[in-house]
């Protein structure tokens, strides 16, 4: 075991390891409270994940998909081959690239989206309202995404 610890005391009581356990705490949570508003329509909450990026726009890059998602870029296609499946999903090459592929909703996605999205944003809403204020809840989404910028950079964590 390494012994060249960055900061006194023992790693549980830093804030940064405390920090990284309550956020996959949280996630695990509020994960486990949207299963069952998901499964009452057989649509696994990755692929709710997809509607919910996807909804209301033109498309988008595979690449920029993978980035509004919670999923690993990895996931996405498979997400994708699965939602193209149900008829949810098309992908084609993008104008001018032999490489790019842009993923967008059908009508029968775009529909589902319009359905699922504001009781599931609603439902989201009164989890979060129960806890924070909507100032708190502004800022908790800041400093989240600060650290979400800060893993995609190469060289984090080293």
């Amino acid at each position: 075991m390494p012994t060249d610890f960055r900061y006194p005391g023992p790693p549980r009581t830093w804030p940064q390891i405390q920090l990284l356990r309550r956020v996959m705490r949280a996630n695990a949570l509020l994960r486990d409270l949207h299963e069952p508003h998901f499964a009452a329509i057989d649509l696994p909450m990755v692929e709710f994940d997809l509607l919910s990026a996807l909804g209301n726009t033109d498309g988008m890059r595979m690449k920029a998909l993978s980035q509004a998602m919670t999923t690993t870029p990895s996931n996405v296609t498979r997400v994708c081959l699965v939602m193209e499946e149900k008829g949810l999903v098309q992908r084609q090459r993008a104008p001018g690239s032999d490489r790019e592929v842009i993923a967008r909703l059908t009508p029968a996605g775009q529909a589902l989206f319009d359905e699922l999205f504001p009781k599931t944003v609603n439902y989201s809403a009164g989890i979060i309202d129960t806890a924070l204020t909507a100032d708190e809840a502004r800022v908790a989404a800041e400093i989240l995404e600060k650290l979400i910028q800060a893993a995609r950079r190469p060289g984090t964590g080293s």
